[in-house]
């Protein structure tokens, strides 16, 4: 019988030794971090957010099977659910920043584009940033490490805050013309509520007419809207959701190819099988074999 490979999934409680009930912001120097990390060697989820800002050094970061390099400068986010490991740090400098979705939510500012967490499912898993930007990132990481260490009066709304100025500069590295352009801001919040009902409804829903009956616009204006915002069909979003679930289930539980099909929601073995090879080029066999080596 195949051996399980359990994935612990970490609160911002005991991802470190100093453990604290009701814990929902942290922030570490990643040289503190890194003293007692071989625990997250191992693949692992989080059940909150976390953004990690790289100032130096070298090492990778596997997130949902892809392995990314830890370079000077860039800034990883990842998001609550994601199983990801660390990989051969050496002398990584930088920050540490750990919160939940209810931290994150505590100011509601009126704004459409960062009224809440909705904004943080569209990050990319890493943003480099530019030299020129480096002290600007820094001082604002700094400014939230102050704030945190100091615990004067309404630091957790001024981090809350900090948080949000957090995200908008790493959309704005993203797309400029996001926040000057009124149709593209538009067409932003529509593939927001896109991937939160790809989320949702994957298992039952795979095809991009069916999402866009549910937000009540046309397939082909979802398709283009898709295109222009991530550069990606509208199906692709689906289809990547769909094999990355495929794999979580295959390497990260003792279930069946054919209790993985029906987890998903396909008909049957076969053409859970040759969908996952189509995309994978391998069938759902031969990875669990490959990644079990």
């Amino acid at each position: 019988m195949l051996k399980e490979k359990k994935i612990i999934e970490y609160s911002i409680e005991n991802i470190k030794a100093r453990e604290m009930k009701g814990k929902d912001f942290d922030f570490f120097p990643f040289e503190y971090f890194a003293t007692d990390i071989e625990h997250l060697k191992n693949s692992h989820r989080h059940d909150f957010h976390a953004f990690i800002f790289v100032l130096s050094g070298s090492g990778s970061h596997i997130i949902d099977f892809i392995e990314y390099p830890l370079k000077a400068n860039r800034c990883f986010y990842i998001s609550y659910g994601q199983i990801h490991a660390w990989k051969s740090l050496k002398s990584v400098t930088g920050y540490v920043l750990l919160f939940t979705d209810d931290f994150y939510n505590a100011i509601y500012t009126g704004n459409e584009l960062i009224k809440s967490d909705k904004l943080l499912s569209c990050l990319s898993i890493f943003t480099d940033i530019p030299k020129s930007n480096v002290n600007e990132w820094t001082l604002l990481f700094e400014q939230i490490q102050n704030e945190f260490n100091t615990k004067t009066a309404e630091w957790k709304l001024v981090i809350c805050l900090l948080l949000k100025v957090l995200v908008l500069k790493i959309r704005r590295l993203g797309d400029d013309e996001l926040f000057t352009n009124e149709i593209l801001k538009s067409s932003y919040h529509i593939i927001v509520q896109y991937k939160e009902m790809i989320n949702e409804y994957f298992v039952s829903y795979k095809t991009p007419k069916e999402y866009a009956a549910l937000l009540n616009i046309t397939p082909n204006y979802l398709s283009n809207v898709c295109k222009r915002i991530t550069g990606q069909p509208a199906g692709e979003l689906i289809k990547d959701r769909i094999v990355l679930e495929a794999k979580r289930l295959i390497i990260h539980t003792q279930l069946t190819i054919s209790e993985i099909t029906y987890q998903l929601g396909f008909k049957n073995k076969s053409h859970f099988g040759k969908y996952f090879k189509k995309y994978t080029s391998l069938s759902p066999d031969q990875f669990r074999k490959e990644y079990s080596k």
